[in-house]
């Protein structure tokens, strides 16, 4: 696959539980995995669709991007200072050359 194909941007976040010195509440914080990660993102409103017999939720990002080891789907992904939670990964026919994220939008970073 041509590195044209990839034409955005995207960086990714691991969940991290962080426990209160004084309440011992937990609570998650986001710590950046990822940097700059080469991608193509379509974001628009998506519809449900079945695949394999299973029903997928609306989408507000399809994002695709070369495979590598540790995506997981507790993962956030951040693209033009706007968060997108990772709602579904499938991977192309060899499972390691391609991931295809489905995302719904988040908060943005600066409020929106």
């Amino acid at each position: 696959m041509s590195g044209a194909r990839y034409r955005h941007v995207i960086d990714i976040d691991r969940p991290v539980s962080v426990q209160d010195d004084v309440t011992g509440d937990i609570t998650i914080s986001w710590s950046r995995c990822y940097y700059s990660v080469p991608a193509s993102v379509l974001t628009g409103p998506g519809r449900e669709h079945v695949v394999s017999g299973a029903e997928r939720p609306d989408v507000d990002a399809r994002i695709a991007t070369r495979w590598f080891d540790g995506l997981e789907p507790t993962m956030r992904i951040v693209f033009e200072s706007v968060i997108y939670e990772i709602i579904s990964i499938d991977t192309d026919a060899t499972g390691r050359g391609e991931y295809r994220i489905g995302c719904k939008r988040g908060v943005s970073h600066d409020g929106r």
